[in-house]
């Protein structure tokens, strides 16, 4: 009885996924009965549904819904509304870009939940398209307007699109291109939709405007030519094959698992500047390490009184984690934040902000 579950607890915290087979009940009961909740769902579309069908309750209730706070996408989420604060001392952000890199295997549940929700979205038009709609989430959120024209969004994908290496057969639509920060090589991260539509619910939610997010991940380093980071993928890729046949219930052993890692950076800027960097990292593989502590985390934090201020609803992690003045709260303010004293002390994470540069650095 999910609703005699729910009563009982003041936060649940669930990694029963596909949350399209196994998460509605739970959460529903959740949002009737007043019980915080958390997951590690990465299904923007189940999500939009849950929004759809209960997120009134949730709010009636006063429970607060916080899908998302394991590696998809508390840390990217996090790191760009940090990232942003950071340089909102400069004036309005106009993009965030973030580059992770990390160390670590997928899991047989992951697997499975992304073939349950391919199979309902070949199936279902409109579930498949709230899959790929970076507002999927936003658009719940009634006064706040999603952008009537092309942001820079979508400026790194047309780089990314025209690369001169697509038209290599063993990197075809990889978008395999230097990215010009850094000048390292990336490609766009697999999560990125996932990790978009998080970004923009938190943008809303908060009353923010619409600042440009994209998600790369890190390849190889810049002094590699193309033909050794190519060479370099390819091998990656051979030695991924074998857990992509994984079930549900098999994933990495112990060691595999301490011996993973996460780095992500974000840059935050103008059209023509470069004007603020933070890094967020996790000791552990991402995937499960990391991932069971951040959700853990969220959890103990929503059921300790003062640790956070969250409206009730469904939320996303920054939204909730960060309290309802998270949008005008400066980037020392967060850093500050009882959530990420505990992320740093239990979790193993690190969020390292580099000061505003306000003067004007040009862009490579």
């Amino acid at each position: 009885d999910m609703k005699r579950l729910a009563r009982s607890s003041k936060v649940i915290v669930t990694f029963a996924g596909p949350y399209l087979l196994y998460g509605s009940a739970l959460l529903a009961a959740c949002t009737t009965v007043g019980t915080d909740y958390v997951d590690i769902t990465g299904e923007t579309a189940w999500k939009r549904h849950m929004i759809d069908a209960h997120g009134m309750h949730a709010r009636q209730s006063h429970a607060r819904i916080v899908p998302s706070c394991g590696f998809d996408s508390l840390p990217h989420d996090f790191g760009m509304h940090l990232v942003s604060r950071v340089g909102q001392a400069c004036g309005q952000v106009e993009w965030v870009r973030e580059i992770v890199n990390f160390r670590g295997e997928i899991s047989g549940g992951t697997l499975a939940t992304g073939r349950v929700n391919r199979e309902k979205a070949s199936k279902d038009p409109m579930f498949a398209a709230l899959n790929t709609d970076m507002y999927a989430l936003a658009r719940t959120v009634h006064g706040w307007s999603t952008p009537t024209t092309p942001s820079s969004d979508e400026a790194l994908e047309k780089l990314l699109d025209h690369s001169p290496f697509n038209s290599s057969a063993t990197v075809a639509r990889q978008q395999l291109v230097r990215e010009p920060i850094s000048n390292e090589w990336v490609l766009p991260a697999k999560m990125a939709k996932i990790d978009l539509a998080t970004v923009k619910y938190t943008q809303a939610l908060l009353g923010l405007p619409s600042v440009a997010y994209s998600e790369l991940q890190h390849i190889g380093q810049p002094e590699l030519t193309f033909p050794d980071v190519q060479a370099l993928l390819l091998r990656k890729q051979e030695a991924e094959a074998p857990t992509l046949r994984r079930l549900p219930g098999e994933g990495a052993s112990k060691p595999e698992r301490e011996a993973g890692w996460l780095e992500s950076r974000f840059y935050a800027g103008t059209a023509e500047h470069l004007i603020a960097h933070v890094t967020v990292t996790c000791d552990t593989d991402p995937g499960y390490g990391c991932t069971a502590k951040m959700a853990v985390e969220s959890a103990i934090c929503l059921a300790t009184d003062g640790c956070t201020d969250a409206p009730s609803g469904i939320l996303t992690p920054a939204a909730a984690l960060f309290g309802i003045n998270a949008a005008n709260s400066s980037a020392s303010a967060i850093l500050d934040m009882p959530i990420i004293a505990r992320l740093r002390k239990y979790a193993g994470m690190t969020f390292e902000v580099e000061p505003a540069k306000c003067i004007k650095q040009s862009m490579p």
